[in-house]
């Protein structure tokens, strides 16, 4: 398994998805809504409950396809584009790292 973030986009799905969604719908709504193909692996996509407690991030490399699940124990992700009409943001590793870890972005 690839985890190597420097060799793709990091793309945060703001609208809220059912977490129920498996990698095969997660992949189908990045590439209808979003126009992102996951299965190229030049992406790296994560997508964020309504409550903002747990994300899934799903990508591929040369190897297979994989979706990571994550949880926090205390507080919640950071709201983005609270304001605005966008749906999805572009991040850095170091952004992505820190935003899993459930710190705000600045």
């Amino acid at each position: 398994m690839n985890f190597n973030f420097n060799t793709g986009r990091i793309t945060l799905i703001i609208a809220p998805v059912d977490m129920r969604a498996g990698y095969e719908r997660l992949s189908l709504i990045a590439a209808g809504l979003f126009g992102i193909d996951v299965n190229a692996g030049k992406d790296f996509v994560i997508f964020i409950s309504r409550p903002r407690k747990i994300v899934k991030m799903i990508w591929t490399d040369e190897r297979g396809a994989s979706l990571l699940t994550w949880r926090l124990k205390e507080g919640t992700f950071e709201r983005f584009c609270a304001q605005d009409d966008c749906r999805h943001r572009r991040f850095t590793r170091r952004e992505l790292l820190q935003f899993l870890d459930g710190y705000r972005l600045k």
